[in-house]
């Protein structure tokens, strides 16, 4: 078991570094690994650590989670106040009470795996919302600084939708 966690470490990590070096996320190269090394391509895997897998990835999630709850600052929170709340909190609750409401008749999963993919989904699609929308008009912005204060979370969408959007809706 411990040259398997040591397989996927070394490998994850190194794999993730390359990934990096062809402009890849880090991430992708550590999700190929785990495929490869995984019970359908290599088998390199000791089943004793695929027995546990389950609890591997909740144990992952709960870091994850805390990771994100942790790096939260408040008073950038309270900074952007309203517009914040408009433009992801809402519509990210939204997608989730969706995706709860749904996809367990549609795709035939649990309601807490549909609350979990909500929660990721919530989480990412706020951005797309935002540009699909025309930026920042639910805030009333007048130009780039009301992107950044943001604090860069939506810097991707921001700097080529946001500040555009709103000079050309006339926010």
């Amino acid at each position: 078991m411990l040259i398997s966690i040591a397989l996927i470490l070394l490998l994850g990590m190194f794999m993730g570094w390359l990934c990096k070096k062809i402009h890849l996320p880090g991430l992708t190269g550590m999700l190929l690994t785990g495929i490869l090394l995984g019970p359908y391509v290599l088998n390199l895997i000791d089943s004793s650590l695929l027995n546990i897998s389950s609890d591997l990835r909740r144990i992952a999630l709960i870091i994850i989670l805390a990771r994100a709850g942790l790096s939260l600052d408040l008073k950038d929170l309270k900074k952007v106040g309203r517009p914040a709340v408009l433009m992801c909190f809402v519509p990210a609750c939204l997608e989730m009470l969706g995706m709860v409401l749904l996809a367990p008749a549609l795709l035939g999963i649990s309601v807490l795996d549909a609350a979990i993919m909500g929660a990721v989904v919530g989480g990412r699609l706020s951005p797309v919302w935002q540009y699909l929308c025309g930026g920042c008009s639910l805030s009333r912005c007048s130009g780039s600084e009301n992107a950044e204060a943001y604090g860069g979370r939506i810097r991707g969408v921001s700097q080529h939708s946001s500040v555009n959007s709103c000079r050309r809706i006339g926010g």
